[in-house]
C-alpha cells in the first residue's frame, strides 16, 4: 500500500486535467484569429462593421463638404451674382410681356440686353 489513496491519485490527474484546460484557453486567447481559422459569421460581421463604418464616414465627410460649399455660396457667391440674377430676371419679364402682345418699351429692352452682354 501506498502513502496516497486511489482517490486522491485520481483528484490530482482531474485537477492537473483542469489546468491544463486553462493553460490551453489562456494560449487561445493570446493568438489572432485568421481567415482559416476564424468561421464565416465571424469574418462576414467584422467585414460588415468595417464597411458600415466606413460608409458612415464618408456620409459625414461627404455632409460637411456639402455644407461648406453652401455656407461659402450664401456668404460670398450669392451677394456677388445677385445683382446679374435681378437683371436676367427684368429681361425674362420684359421679354415676356412683348411676347404676349403686350407693347414693351423696345428702348429699355435694348438697354437691358446690353447690360446683360457687357
Amino acid at each position: 500500500m501506498g502513502f496516497f489513496s486511489k482517490k486522491d491519485i485520481m483528484n490530482d490527474q482531474s485537477a492537473e486535467k483542469t489546468v491544463n484546460q486553462s493553460v490551453v484557453k489562456e494560449e487561445r486567447m493570446g493568438e489572432t484569429k485568421t481567415v482559416y481559422n476564424a468561421s464565416g459569421g465571424e469574418v462576414f460581421w467584422k467585414n460588415f462593421l468595417a464597411g458600415f463604418g466606413r460608409a458612415l464616414g464618408s456620409v459625414f465627410v461627404y455632409l460637411l463638404f456639402l455644407g461648406l460649399i453652401v455656407y461659402l455660396f450664401t456668404n460670398y457667391l450669392f451677394p456677388q451674382i445677385k445683382p446679374w440674377l435681378d437683371q436676367y430676371a427684368k429681361a425674362i419679364e420684359v421679354l415676356t410681356q412683348q411676347k404676349g402682345g403686350q407693347s414693351g418699351n423696345q428702348q429699355e429692352l435694348q438697354q437691358m440686353m446690353e447690360k446683360l452682354y457687357r
